[in-house]
């Protein structure tokens, strides 16, 4: 088909068979990597002081008999894998992703390599993440002291009756909301500003689906980073 179009507009040109693109597709996983780095992120739609929301979601690893599943009422083991993302709150663009496939690894496992890398990619650029928000699951002490010395602000909301113990970074946090109460804090942090994360796994989930359609973990990785690329573009674009 591809080589009929091309044809048809007077260009002769040689098409790769399915097998030479599964090959260079199944190599290409450090290649995307950097190529989500240095073309893949928009820096100019990025302040100089941002601000940066973590979150995690599912994806299914197969999307087959789903229907005969649901006609024979079998019950299957789903399987998944777990996207991590750091968005910029400003731009919407994804500035990092972290994927696991282990279901029961908990969020936070991730959360300092993805902001990690995330202040990394900015301070290439002149640019610095001011605050980083994200929901209770990311209610660590030792996170927000790890926050704490990267220079930003910890934007976390601690769990409910939370109580201080060492004064550290989370205490005073904590200490903040008896003062003003959780409404006036949430405010005071900017924490409505979460929903662009949980945004972007709508438009990635609304555009994409639900689940890969990749097999190997090094293909599943490298399909992923070229969604999150081609979201970014169209948010470039300012087609959402």
């Amino acid at each position: 088909m591809i080589a009929s179009l091309f044809k048809s507009l007077g260009a002769e040109l040689k098409i790769p068979n399915f097998r030479t693109i599964h090959y260079r597709f199944s190599n290409s996983e450090s290649k995307i990597k950097e190529v989500f780095k240095t073309s893949g992120i928009n820096f100019d739609n990025i302040p100089n002081e941002c601000v940066v929301i973590i979150d995690s979601t599912g994806v299914r690893l197969s999307n087959k008999g789903k229907w005969m599943a649901k006609r024979h009422k079998i019950k299957r083991n789903k399987k998944w894998l777990k996207i991590h993302v750091a968005v910029d709150s400003t731009s919407k663009q994804v500035i990092d992703i972290q994927i696991i496939t282990q279901e029961n690894v908990h969020d936070i496992k991730k959360a300092k390599e993805l902001v990690e890398n995330a202040f990394r990619n900015l301070e290439e650029k002149g640019k610095r993440i001011f605050k980083v928000l994200a929901d209770k699951g990311y209610d660590v002490r030792d996170f927000y002291d790890f926050i704490k010395r990267m220079g930003a602000i910890a934007g976390i909301i601690p769990r409910k009756n939370s109580k201080t113990k060492f004064n550290g970074y989370r205490d005073l946090l904590v200490n903040r909301i008896k003062e003003i109460g959780i409404n006036a804090y949430k405010q005071e942090i900017g924490y409505s500003f979460r929903n662009i994360g949980e945004g972007f796994f709508s438009i990635f989930k609304r555009r994409f689906g639900e689940h890969v359609v990749s097999k190997k973990l090094e293909n599943i990785k490298t399909e992923i980073f070229l969604k999150a690329i081609l979201i970014n573009k169209f948010l470039t674009m300012n087609n959402y």
